[in-house]
This record gives structure tokens, C-alpha cells and sequence, in this order.
């Protein structure tokens, strides 16, 4: 059988994270190869608020967001450029949101970090309650203020009770009305990480925690000169890191 081909765009433009659009161009398109079997041959291009503002999304069977600083988004994209997107999966596109990207989908956030609080609402509203974060206790007991002190690899739980490692960064946790999407894994602290859901013809995904980020990647933005670092490391280079949800996105993708 051939694998199928498929386009996806991953959002690039001001607020996004250098991390995570790195190691999304380096992994993703592996990952999801990986998780769909073989059966799907994945192809990255990165997109900007312009290039979705003037309607190129119908290019691409899915678009990723990933983590960064939600208010660029905001207010590089626009309500308007919120609408392109809610059409796209409506009309059978998918959205992947990580970190930033998965507060950016919510009906609203409330975000409160070392120096900064951000509530407010927004567009996409994929989410019917609010992303909320950060959550010191995840974090060394530090709100998130961009440094890798506040980055720590935790363990997420899914519905059966199994674990899976993944690197908090400030993340969302998903509160309130739930009863239109699926949750995947919880926090310690009995939140929502990770959730799905249908969206008009299309669907969604969206991760509080980064299991997208890998090992050279992390090395190369970050460095390993803490212990810190050098246990974030060594568990990104676990080949099954983040493995759980590549699956979960590639279902989406590949779901006919």
C-alpha cells in the first residue's frame, strides 16, 4: 500500500519559540510517520500570520501551533485570521496546539507567570473553558518566566493510570466544560494535560506539555550545563519520548 501524502504547516511567526519550531521542523514529520504505521508520508512547511490571513490553509491537512507567547499570536492573527482558522478544521482540517499554542485554543486563558498576569479571551475557542497556568508546583515552585529553571520533566497520567514522562514549561491545564472533548492525560495536580476533540469536519489536539521537543534540539538552544538540563536531556533522548501522543495526532491526521 502507499502512504498517503500528507501537508502540514507549523506556525511560525512572532512569539513562536525557538525550541519548539526547531525541533517540530527536525521530528515531526518522523514522529508521525512512526505513529501512523508508515501508512502517511508527512510534509512541514512553516506558515505565517500573513500567509493565513490571505487564505493559504487550504494548502495543508493540518496546522500546528506550538509554544511561544500566546498575545503575538494574538495579535498578529487577529480575530480575523482566528476565523480562517476555525474554518480550516471545520472543514475538515486539524489543529495540533502546544504550550502556548493549546492557551491560543481555549475559549479563554488565564495565565499567571513570574512577572506577568494574562487574562482575557480568545478566538478559536476549540476549548469551551479556560487554559490555565502556570502552575509553580510542576515547576521547582517557580511561575514560569521564560528561563529553563522553570522547565522540569514531570510525569502526566493517562485514563488507565499508566505514566509517561514530559517536560513542563508553563503549560495549560484545562478547566471547565469537558464533555465535548476527550481527555488523554492529567497533571499531579488532576488537570486536563492533554485533550482532543471534533470540530466540524476537522479535529483538534491540545498538549499543555511539550512532547515535541527533542534531545539535539534541546542541546543546541539550551545547553546542558545544569543538572537540570542534563536530566531533560537524557530524557528527551529516550526514542519513545512523547511517543503516546505522536500517536493521538497522527489518528487525527490520518483518521479518513
Amino acid at each position: 500500500m502507499l502512504a498517503k501524502e500528507y501537508f502540514i504547516a507549523i506556525y511560525n511567526d512572532e512569539g513562536v519559540g525557538n525550541l519548539g519550531f526547531t525541533s517540530l521542523f527536525a521530528v515531526a514529520a518522523e514522529k508521525l510517520r512512526i505513529a501512523s504505521c508508515g501508512l502517511g508520508r508527512f510534509h512541514l512547511s512553516p506558515i505565517s500570520a500573513k500567509q493565513i490571513l490571505q487564505g493559504e490553509l487550504h494548502r495543508y491537512q493540518a496546522l500546528i501551533v506550538g509554544g511561544g507567547a500566546d498575545l503575538p499570536y494574538l495579535n498578529a492573527l487577529g480575530q480575523m485570521g482566528c476565523e480562517k482558522i476555525v474554518q480550516f478544521v471545520a472543514q475538515g482540517g486539524h489543529y495540533l496546539g502546544i504550550c502556548a499554542g493549546a492557551y491560543f485554543a481555549c475559549d479563554h486563558i488565564d495565565f499567571t507567570g513570574e512577572n506577568s498576569r494574562i487574562v482575557g479571551e480568545r478566538y478559536l475557542k476549540f476549548f469551551p473553558g479556560c487554559g490555565k497556568g502556570a502552575f509553580a508546583e510542576l515547576a521547582h515552585h517557580r511561575l514560569y518566566d521564560g528561563s529553563s529553571d522553570c522547565q522540569k520533566m514531570i510525569q502526566i497520567i493517562d485514563s488507565h493510570g499508566n505514566a509517561m514522562q514530559a517536560l513542563y514549561y508553563g503549560g495549560c491545564g484545562f478547566v471547565g466544560d469537558s464533555a465535548k472533548v476527550d481527555r488523554h492525560f492529567f497533571y499531579p495536580n488532576g488537570l486536563p494535560a492533554v485533550i482532543s476533540g471534533q470540530w466540524g469536519k476537522g479535529s483538534f489536539l491540545l498538549s499543555g506539555v511539550h512532547f515535541e521537543y527533542d534531545s539535539e534540539s534541546y542541546r543546541c538552544t539550551q545547553g546542558i550545563n545544569t543538572v537540570n538540563k542534563q536530566q531533560i536531556y537524557a530524557a528527551l533522548q529516550n526514542g519513545k519520548y512523547g511517543e503516546a501522543i505522536w500517536q493521538k495526532v497522527a489518528k487525527l491526521i490520518c483518521k479518513e
